[in-house]
C-alpha cells in the first residue's frame, strides 16, 4: 500500500497524514514525512514515525477497530503546495471527492487540491467504473450512474454505531464515481442520488 502511494506521489518532499475514528469513539492520528529521490528510487523517513503510521494504516484497512479513516498526501515542491486524499473503504484506499477535500483545505490557504489517483487493488477485477470516472448529472443535479464503484460495497453493522441507528442495520452502501456514497437496491444498483457540490 505504501509503495503504491509513494509511486503515485513521485519524487519530492511529501507528508502523509492519516486520521482514524475508532469504533469506541476516540480519534487517532499519524504523520509520515517522506523524501523521495529517483533513479534508482530512494525513500527516506524516520523509523519511529514510519512504524506508527504503518500501524494505524494497517488497523484502518483491517476495519474491525476503526470506523472511518482518511489519508491526505501533501506535497510542498514545485509548482506549489498541493494535496489529494483517500478514504478507507472495503479494506482499500479510495479517492476522496475533490469537493470534500477542498472544503477541508479552506483552513489551509495556499494549498491546491487535485483528484487523487485510484490505487489499483490486486484482488479487484478491471471491470466496473473507477472512482476517477465522474458520470454526468441531470440538469437538476441528480447523478446518471447506477453502478457502484468496484470494491466499495459494505453492509452497515448498527451494533457498532449505537441503537439510534438500528434502522440502518444490514443496509448495503456503496460509492458512486461522482463521490457520493448511497444505499443499494435489491438488484445491487445505486439508488437515485444527487452529486456532491464542488
Amino acid at each position: 500500500m505504501l509503495a503504491a502511494l509513494v509511486l503515485n506521489q513521485g519524487e519530492g518532499a511529501h507528508q502523509l497524514s492519516i486520521v482514524a475514528e475508532r469504533t469506541r469513539g476516540t480519534t487517532a492520528t499519524a504523520e509520515l514525512s517522506l523524501s523521495v529521490t529517483g533513479a534508482p528510487l530512494q525513500v527516506s523517513h524516520g523509523a519511529e514515525e514510519y512504524l506508527r503510521f504503518l500501524a494505524l494504516l494497517t488497523f484502518a484497512l483491517e476495519y474491525s477497530t476503526v470506523r472511518h479513516a482518511v489519508l491526505v498526501a501533501t506535497t510542498a515542491d514545485e509548482p506549489g503546495p498541493r494535496a489529494c486524499g483517500w478514504t478507507v473503504r472495503a479494506g482499500w484506499l479510495r479517492p476522496v471527492a475533490t469537493g470534500e477535500l477542498q472544503a477541508a483545505a479552506l483552513r489551509l490557504p495556499g494549498i491546491a487540491v487535485y483528484a487523487a489517483p485510484a490505487l489499483c487493488h490486486p484482488d479487484e477485477p478491471s471491470e466496473g467504473p473507477a472512482m476517477s470516472d465522474k458520470p454526468a448529472a441531470t440538469p437538476d443535479g441528480y447523478c446518471t450512474n447506477k453502478e457502484p464503484v468496484r470494491g466499495t460495497i459494505r453492509t452497515i453493522n448498527a451494533s457498532a454505531i449505537g441503537p439510534k441507528f438500528s434502522h440502518l442495520h444490514g443496509r448495503r452502501m456503496a460509492q458512486c464515481p461522482c463521490g457520493r456514497e448511497t444505499s443499494l437496491t435489491d438488484r445491487g444498483n445505486l439508488r437515485r442520488h444527487k452529486q456532491p457540490q464542488e
